[in-house]
Order: structure tokens, then C-alpha cells, then sequence
């Protein structure tokens, strides 16, 4: 400290009466602080649970730390794995197809029904095709299934699949929205059917082998995006009929979730030990898939059912829009209009074609053209061969100055018929001598 400074001085408040001030002591305090060791034990604590949280999912050292015996392997049924596999197919075309239908409506909330309908169908085969498979494993342990948590599970793959539908529900389709879509749907059937294997109640751990598992999830991303690709770009390309993409769309979906589930069913690790008859009690595993099968295909009838209920609708909606459209042209329309079905009945009488003709619309709707003009091969030889025509409008009526078709002849004249009265008026009278 200067020699002219007093010690009870004040300096900025590090200095009072002679004493250094707590700041002071606080500021060499932590210059002298040295960092705590930490020892090796807690430096790894957190390493360790992280570890352990994964060796609760994945079996990372393989089989070479087990006993022998403590891995359990499975088998699977052939024919409810082909079953498992058509309900996938056949899920997978009907969604593409429900899509394809919600791209061609323009009313929005047809549009997001139809692709309801399509989600619904996806996420119902994708559950479906897992649960079967399911059914088809035996596994020499006794397994039980988590109600909630396996009805719970059918929501990822249907949420997921009607976010991609709607995303590729436009006109024009870009790539990246492919690939996006593609992204979607294998999230949506990887997190259906790991949802489904947490449901598993049973003795032996369930653990899964890493590489296995990114491979599933690989497969059914992959396969997601071919299916999408070829639904809406090979089509547009090679123009290709809609019912062969969707098919073919339909079999490389349904690839792509049975794809998925089988290897993700190879990636599994059953740890515990057999039990004694653990597999055995499965008669009621061909009544439980057919059960499942059924159910999906009522779903899947619903949706078809919803989607054409739609359809309908709008298909109704727009014919009514363009009779009316077409009936305003037909009433203002100078020329006279008449329309007939393909047995000649009368089903529009236009007001210019009541001017030319001298009746009413009410008088020839619903009744036979001949009443207006006879036969082309038709030869009357008497007055009293129109007797069989529909009455005639009389004579007396007709205005001046207009050409008449004879009865007798059923050529025009100028009320000057050997029979007593005309029966029309004709629109041709150039043809008149």
C-alpha cells in the first residue's frame, strides 16, 4: 500500500480501516480452490447406467457370457407365417388403393375420410400380420400377452401410415416426400411391432441383438420406400394401369412388414431356462389367427366400405351439378331440344321446342316420339291410318302461315291435307314444294 495512504482509508471498498475486505478474501479464496478428484468409481457411475439401461433392450456381449442352455430358440409355423404375409399383401392394396382414391376427390372432408380409411386398413394389416406371426412362434416357455399394451400397439402403424398417405396425397408427388413417406410407415411398423414384443409376458428375458435390429428397421424403410415408389412414381412413368401399381405397391408394402417382423423376430434373445411342456397347449392358436385374420378383413370391409359410401356421394353430387348446369343450357338454348331414352320415350321438352312443335312439355314427357313425327319407313295409305298415333293437336290451333304434316301423306303443306286435319307442325319446311 502507498506510504501516503492511511490505513483507515477506503479504496473502492477493498480497503476499510486498515482491514482487507471480505471481497478481497472471497477473490483469493477461489484463486486458491483446487478442483475435487473424482475417483474412478463415480467418474464411470454414469457410463454404467447408460450401459445397463442398454443391456435391458440389447444383449451386447452375444451368447459368450451365458450359461450354456440360457438361450432359448423358437420355431414358427409355416402355414400361419403364409397367412401372416397374405393379410399383409392384401392390407397393403387396399390401403394403396383407398389413397389413390382420396388423391382424385376435391372435397376436403372426403379426402381426409378416404385417408382415414386407408390408415385405418394399413395400421389394422400391419397389427394383424404381427399379431399372426406372433401366434405362428412356439417358444418352450409359457407366454401370455399384455391386453392394453397389445391393443395399444395397433396405433403407431396407423397414425404413421395415415401421416405418409396424406403426405403423398397431392397432385404431384416430389421425391423427398417419397422418401419422407417411406421414413414414416417403417417408424410406424417398427414401433408397432416392438410394442407388440414388450407386450410378451413371460419367464425368459427378452433382449435383442443390435446389428439384427438395425437390420429390421433398415428392411422395413427400405421396402417402405419401394412400395411407395412404385404406387406413385413407376406408375406415372411407365403408365402403368392403377390396379397393377397398386397391386404390385401392395405386394413390396406387405414384403416390407413381414419383412420387418421376421427379422426383427431373428434379432430376438429369449434368456431363461425351458420349461417342461412350456410350448405345448397351442390348439387354440389356429382358432385365435383365423379369428384375427377375420377381424382385419372386416376392417378392412369397413374402410372399403366408407371409402365407396364417398365416392358415391360425390360422384351423386356432381352428376346433380352437371344436369343442372346442362338443363339451364337446354331451357335457354334458342333451337328446339328434345331428349329421349333408347326406346324413344320423351325426357325433355325445351320451351323453344314447345314454340316449334305446338305442345306442351307436360303433354309428351314420359310418352313415345312418334307422337311428333311418324315412322321414316311408315306409308299410310288412308286419313284414318293416324288413328293409332297419339292424339293430335287440332287444326284449328295452328297458326297462320306454318307448314303442317299431312296425314294422308306426311308431307308438308300449308293446311291444305286431303285428310280434315293436320298432325304437326314440322321444323323442316324448306323441304316443302
Amino acid at each position: 500500500m502507498h506510504a501516503c495512504m492511511p490505513r483507515h482509508g477506503i479504496l473502492r471498498g477493498r480497503l476499510v480501516a486498515g482491514r482487507r475486505s471480505p471481497h478481497h478474501w472471497g477473490q483469493r479464496a477461489k484463486k486458491q480452490r483446487r478442483p475435487t478428484k473424482v475417483c474412478g468409481h463415480h467418474r464411470h457411475l454414469g457410463g454404467a447406467l447408460r450401459m445397463l439401461e442398454l443391456e435391458r433392450f440389447f444383449l451386447l456381449d452375444g451368447a459368450d457370457g451365458l450359461p450354456a442352455g440360457a438361450l432359448l430358440t423358437g420355431s414358427h409355423d409355416p402355414a400361419l407365417v403364409a397367412l401372416s404375409v397374405a393379410v399383409a399383401v392384401l392390407s397393403s392394396t387396399l390401403a394403396l388403393y383407398l389413397s389413390g382414391q382420396a388423391r382424385g376427390t376435391q372435397i376436403t372432408l372426403s379426402r381426409v375420410l378416404a385417408l382415414t380409411s386407408a390408415g385405418v386398413a394399413l395400421g389394422a394389416g400391419i397389427w394383424a400380420m404381427h399379431f399372426i406371426g406372433m401366434l405362428s412362434f412356439t417358444l418352450c416357455a409359457a407366454v401370455h400377452y399384455d391386453v392394453a399394451l397389445t391393443m395399444l400397439s395397433m396405433f403407431p402403424g396407423m397414425c404413421a401410415s395415415w401421416l405418409a398417405l396424406s403426405l403423398l396425397a397431392r397432385p404431384e408427388v416430389q421425391p423427398r416426400q417419397l422418401v419422407l413417406g417411406g421414413v414414416l410407415v417403417g417408424a410406424g411398423i417398427g414401433a408397432m411391432h416392438y410394442m407388440g414384443m414388450a407386450a410378451m409376458l413371460m419367464a425368459p428375458l427378452l433382449r435383442y441383438d443390435p446389428l439384427w435390429f438395425i437390420a429390421s428397421l433398415v428392411v422395413a424403410v427400405a421396402l417402405a420406400n419401394a412400395a411407395l415408389w412404385v404406387r406413385f412414381m413407376l406408375k406415372r412413368r411407365l403408365g402403368m394401369a392403377p390396379w397393377k401399381a397398386n397391386l404390385l405397391g401392395g405386394a413390396i408394402m406387405g414384403c416390407a412388414i413381414s419383412g420387418m417382423h421376421y427379422t426383427a423376430m431373428a434379432a430376438a434373445r429369449f434368456v431363461g431356462t425351458a420349461e417342461p411342456g412350456g410350448g405345448g397347449g397351442r390348439e387354440w392358436v389356429q382358432m385365435m389367427a383365423i379369428t384375427v385374420t377375420l377381424v382385419t378383413a372386416c376392417v378392412g370391409l369397413f374402410a372399403g366400405a366408407v371409402n365407396g359410401f364417398i365416392l358415391y356421394r360425390d360422384l351423386y353430387r356432381q352428376a346433380r351439378r352437371s344436369e343442372s348446369r346442362l338443363r339451364a343450357l337446354v331451357d335457354t338454348a334458342v333451337d328446339g331440344i328434345i331428349t329421349i331414352d333408347g326406346r324413344g320415350i320423351i325426357q325433355s321438352f325445351n320451351q323453344s321446342a314447345e314454340r316449334i312443335f305446338g305442345w306442351t312439355a307436360g303433354d309428351v314427357l314420359g310418352r313415345n316420339i312418334r307422337m311428333l313425327m311418324p315412322r321414316p319407313t311408315a306409308k299410310p295409305t288412308t286419313a284414318t291410318s293416324s288413328a293409332t298415333w297419339p292424339p293430335a293437336r287440332p287444326a284449328s290451333s295452328a297458326p297462320a302461315g306454318k307448314w303442317w304434316a299431312c296425314t294422308a301423306t306426311a308431307a308438308p303443306c300449308r293446311c291444305a291435307c286431303p285428310s280434315a286435319a293436320p298432325t304437326r307442325r314440322t321444323a323442316r319446311c324448306s323441304s316443302a314444294s
